[in-house]
């Protein structure tokens, strides 16, 4: 079940193939940069749903990455919800993907970027024209550990800057609810949780300070609210990711204008306001976040 595709016809990774007993396929590649890689992924897709047709999905694995120990029991606790879902889901552990096969084959196939247009495939697919309003689902702790320092799109700077502080589930065998990631399920879970979280106001600040600004407390949950005027107006959110040093390129990982993620040891949510339905629950008296010039991401701790 496991094939090992190789753009090019290199003697290095095809003996490591023999040495591990795992199938080989070498191809000629076509085109150049970006446009490159990404024909090498749609026939790395098509040959891969070919060869196994009684296979629903795939999981993509780059070749630079480390991976938790629990990444195939991870994957299988979703299985039977990517089984009985009735919209085409991508599954996204960073630079590892599990793709439907109807997804790919009644809609991404077809409108695939030919070898003469050079764009990345990956933000290809997540645009909202293949997206559709469709989100990825993305844990909390990464299951992949992206190494690669040198790349088309990935230098040692960016490595260091991105990549190589993240955190890597080393816990084996992690019990998921995966009940909670049904949509009217996961909308009831994020009203609790917004209606016994602590608020934050942090609308005066400083962006370097946000961090500091979260108590030195364990497994608290805490809101703040940022200013953002329409669903796609992430301007303080991207300055208020540069801030904490996540990711802050484009906007990521977010739900109905919010998002969540662990800092200092405590459950945080961001909501943007007005664009977020959960606006609802901020208080007259709290004023958003409003940041609107670019700010300096601080240096690694």
């Amino acid at each position: 079940m496991l094939t090992v595709f190789v753009d090019g016809f290199w003697e290095e990774p095809a003996s490591v193939t023999r040495l591990l007993g795992v199938k080989l396929e070498q191809h000629a590649g076509v085109s150049q940069r970006n446009a490159r890689i990404g024909q090498h992924y749609k026939k790395s897709i098509i040959d891969s749903f070919d060869q196994h047709p009684d296979a629903n999905f795939l999981a993509i694995l780059e070749e630079d990455l480390d991976v938790s120990v629990d990444i195939l029991s991870y994957l299988n606790s979703f299985y039977q919800s990517m089984k009985t879902t009735k919209v085409s889901i991508v599954y996204q552990l960073g630079m590892t993907r599990v793709l439907k096969r109807k997804l790919f084959k009644n809609e991404l196939e077809a409108t695939w970027p030919e070898p003469n247009e050079f764009v990345d495939w990956d933000m290809w697919m997540r645009a909202n024209f293949n997206r559709k309003d469709r989100e990825c689902i993305i844990p909390d702790i990464s299951r992949t550990y992206h190494f690669g320092g040198k790349g088309l799109n990935v230098g040692g700077l960016m490595q260091s800057k991105y990549f190589e502080k993240h955190t890597l589930n080393k816990e084996p065998n992690v019990k998921l609810d995966v009940e909670i990631m049904y949509k009217e399920s996961y909308e009831r879970e994020i009203d609790r949780l917004l209606s016994k979280a602590k608020i934050l106001d942090l609308a005066q600040t400083p962006c370097a300070k946000i961090k500091d600004a979260v108590p030195d407390t364990k497994d608290e949950l805490y809101v703040f609210y940022i200013r953002m005027d329409s669903i796609d107006d992430f301007k303080t959110w991207k300055h208020v990711a540069t801030c904490l040093r996540m990711w802050d390129l484009d906007a990521r990982g977010f739900h109905n204008s919010m998002w969540r993620f662990w800092l200092k040891k405590n459950h945080i949510i961001v909501v943007g306001c007005p664009a977020s339905k959960y606006c609802s629950h901020k208080p007259d008296n709290i004023k958003p976040i409003y940041i609107p010039e670019s700010v300096e991401r601080p240096l690694d701790e």
